[in-house]
């Protein structure tokens, strides 16, 4: 064998392992997808953003289980599984989202008892300041809905850990926003709830906002304004965030890994997570950017 078909033999097979990879392996992919919508390209320009799910994914009928796509910073990968009832590629709630080059709204996700799941990162559990963010289309008539029905938790509500982040809507038919506050507080969590009933059938803004002292709930529907309402950090206790040794996975549109565990009845999209907080002039911008068709 001569010299120099020696040194190009390495070559040849980096080249095919390479290949082999790319087709089989796996790797991580970053990146906007192509159809993501002006109020969605919006969000993942905020220096604070650490991951959206849009929720438009479209069913890949040769890739179960269905994946959730998240976008977000290099290197990173927050993706999480569609579970149980729900319908993909449904009517966008978010009139400030349409396909590029149309007027057709972005799709989002229905949920009729199924959820979203996302495997633990501390990324999304941080000991410091935090905003979650959701557009939401409840769906379950007029009356309360006799339940909770989770829009995003990532909680541990064990008696002896009391840790996380929820927002739900109450049974009495509340937005409230929950916060775990460990072994610091006998209440276990910090709650604050909006003073308004939620209007079925209209969508609307919610934003989860933890800013070291105060947890703040936003509330916008669509065609209205934002207003809020907080509750500040008993004295002497402290945000507890979940932890890896203690953690469940991040729920979208179901509050429990048991299965019909509060889970949500109606549309979810644009599901964003900041760190550090965003303020409420970002909260009110990203309603009037969501809220009115843009042009």
């Amino acid at each position: 064998m001569s010299a120099s078909l020696i040194i190009l033999i390495p070559f040849v097979l980096l080249g095919l392992v390479t290949a082999l990879c790319f087709v089989g392996c796996g790797l991580p992919v970053t990146g906007l997808p192509d159809d993501l919508g002006p109020y969605q390209n919006t969000i993942t320009k905020h220096p604070n953003l650490i991951a959206l799910w849009p929720l438009n994914d479209t069913r890949d009928p040769n890739a179960p289980p269905q994946t959730a796509l998240a976008v977000g910073p290099p290197l990173t990968a927050f993706n999480g599984t569609y579970v149980g009832g729900f319908m993909l590629t449904q009517a966008g709630i978010v009139p400030g989202d349409v396909l590029p080059g149309s007027a057709i709204p972005t799709p989002c996700a229905s949920f009729t008892g199924g959820r979203v799941q996302v495997p633990f990162h501390a990324e999304l559990n941080p000991d410091a300041t935090f905003t979650v963010e959701a557009w939401v289309k409840p769906n379950w008539g007029a009356g309360p809905p006799m339940a909770q029905n989770a829009v995003v938790v990532s909680a541990n509500a064990d008696p002896k850990i009391n840790a996380g982040y929820g927002l739900i809507a109450t049974p009495d038919n509340f937005w409230e926003a929950n916060l775990g506050l460990g072994l610091s507080d006998p209440s276990a969590f910090l709650v604050t709830k909006f003073d308004k009933q939620i209007v079925t059938n209209v969508a609307s803004y919610l934003a989860l906002t933890f800013d070291g002292s105060m947890l703040t709930l936003f509330v916008g529907p669509v065609g209205g304004v934002v207003t809020s309402t907080s509750m500040p950090l008993p004295v002497n206790s402290k945000y507890q965030p979940e932890l890896q040794a203690t953690a469940t996975q991040l729920f979208i549109a179901m509050g429990s890994p048991d299965a019909g565990a509060n889970p949500f009845n109606g549309s979810i999209q644009d599901v964003a997570f900041y760190s550090p907080a965003l303020n409420s002039a970002d909260v009110q911008l990203h309603f009037a950017l969501g809220s009115k068709p843009p042009g």
